[in-house]
Formats: C-alpha cells, sequence, structure tokens
C-alpha cells in the first residue's frame, strides 16, 4: 500500500483507496507500480461471499458512502486479472457486480439506490460504474440516467457541492458520448453552458481554481488542511475545473455536430 506520512494512524482501509486510484494514475502514465497490491482476499468478499457482501451495503440509506466499496472491490479485481494476463470481460466475479446491480436499478431514477437524495444517489451511482467501464458492459437505462442527472442540476449550474459537481459532469459526458450525443441534445448543451460560469467562480486571486468559492480545501477525507479556507487554489480544484471545462466543449461540440 501507498500511505502518506501525514496521517499514519488512518489504517490500512485509508490507505487502500489512496493506493487503487493511484495504481490507475499510474498506469494511465504507462508506469507498472514496483509491488503488487494486497490481494482481494485479504480485505474485499470471495466470490462465494460476494452477494452476501452486497447485500450489506447500506445503498438505499446512504448510496455514496455504500457503493464506494463496489467500485474498491471492482478496481482490486481487474488489477489482480490483468497481473495474470487474464481478460476482464467475461469474469464471474465481475459480472456478479454488474447483475446484482442490475436486479436492484431504481426504475425512476435509473440510479442504484432509491434514496429520496438523488444527488447522493447519482454520486453513489458513479462511484460504481466503474465496473461497467472496467469490462465495457453498456449500462441499462441510459436515458432515463440522463433524465434524473439533468434533474438535479441546480439552478446556479452545479450538480451539487464538492466533488458532485465533477463526478456527474463526467457521468452525463460519458453517457452522451455512448448515446452518440443524440438524446435530449438541446437540454444537454444547455447544461454544459450553464457549468462554465460556475467553474469561473472557481477562480482565485493567485489565477489557479479551488474546489469551493471560499478558497482551497480546509479538510479532506478526513485530513485537516489548514484552518480555514484561503483564496488559493489547490489541486483538486485545478483538475476539476479543468476537466469540466473539457468535458463542457465535448458536449457542445458533440450536441452541435449533429
Amino acid at each position: 500500500l501507498f500511505k502518506c506520512p501525514v496521517v499514519p494512524n488512518q489504517g490500512d482501509d485509508y490507505f487502500r483507496a489512496i493506493t487503487m486510484k493511484l495504481i490507475r494514475r499510474l498506469k494511465s502514465q504507462g508506469i507498472r507500480p514496483r509491488y503488487a497490491p494486497p490481494r482481494a482476499e485479504e480485505k474485499c468478499p470471495t466470490l462465494e461471499t460476494l452477494v452476501p457482501g452486497l447485500e450489506a451495503l447500506p445503498v438505499d440509506e446512504h448510496p455514496y458512502a455504500a457503493c464506494s466499496p463496489i467500485g474498491a472491490w471492482t478496481m482490486v479485481r481487474v488489477q489482480e486479472l490483468e497481473a495474470q494476463g487474464e481478460l476482464v470481460g467475461d469474469d464471474p466475479y465481475l459480472q456478479t457486480i454488474c447483475e446484482w446491480l442490475e436486479a436492484r436499478q431504481n426504475p425512476e431514477t435509473g440510479f442504484w439506490s432509491k434514496s429520496p437524495d438523488l444527488v447522493d444517489a447519482m454520486n453513489g451511482f458513479f462511484k460504481s460504474m466503474v465496473v461497467y467501464e472496467m469490462i465495457g458492459r453498456a449500462l441499462p437505462r441510459m436515458e432515463k440516467i440522463v433524465d434524473s442527472v439533468l434533474i438535479v442540476q441546480e439552478r446556479g449550474g452545479l450538480f451539487g457541492e464538492a466533488c458532485s459537481p465533477w463526478n456527474n459532469m463526467h457521468l452525463l459526458t460519458t453517457l452522451s458520448r455512448q448515446l452518440g450525443y443524440n438524446y435530449r441534445r438541446e437540454d444537454i448543451a444547455v447544461a454544459a453552458l450553464r457549468i462554465i460560469p460556475e467553474v469561473w467562480r472557481l477562480k482565485q486571486p493567485d489565477g489557479f481554481y479551488s474546489a469551493t468559492e471560499q478558497g482551497c480545501l480546509a479538510q479532506h477525507a478526513g485530513v485537516k488542511l489548514c484552518d480555514h479556507p484561503y483564496p488559493i487554489g489547490d489541486i483538486q480544484g485545478n483538475a476539476h475545473a479543468w476537466d469540466m471545462l473539457r468535458m463542457a466543449l465535448e458536449l457542445l461540440e458533440g450536441t452541435a455536430s449533429l
């Protein structure tokens, strides 16, 4: 595991989550970590205990928190398969996750949760849809999911707070791409235009972007970064701002080209 020296007492579950994200980023740069991460059976359910493990997650009550382990279990399994040189598409572990999610999909929203909090349900959906991206499986009810994403867009243009705007711009862009930019074209173009001035509001006096209008993050993932937000940019704000503008441009170009 990659362990942060600033917060040495967070525990292995915390560092496992960091490691999963970092390995994906390193691999995207063509870099393979020197050591393999801990095997799945040390922390994740086995194939035999996977369904009971999924059933124990409070997806309807706390969708974002409940769906985070699903994404983590997916990535651990994918990394194991890739290390062994095996294909991920037909893996029974990953297929079981997809089948369980689809069996409980909410037909009214397209999300996996029945939670009345659409933003939390949407974030939970985002956390777990990685399994579909990894195995190339089409998401069911894509049009309904797009409808729900558009419903929760706030009047100012954002899709919630903190990571929610980036999460859901990613979701909207991914689904629009898979639908050929042909579904609700005008509404999606308006949503893309409305996100742009919201991104500008995140720009700070130092010229960089922050995660909030108030300034840099004071706390993240349980780690205290500073006493209060300062009017300076931060890594998350810069990364999210650039990516949201890129996605907005893709949506505008995609919907205008038809």
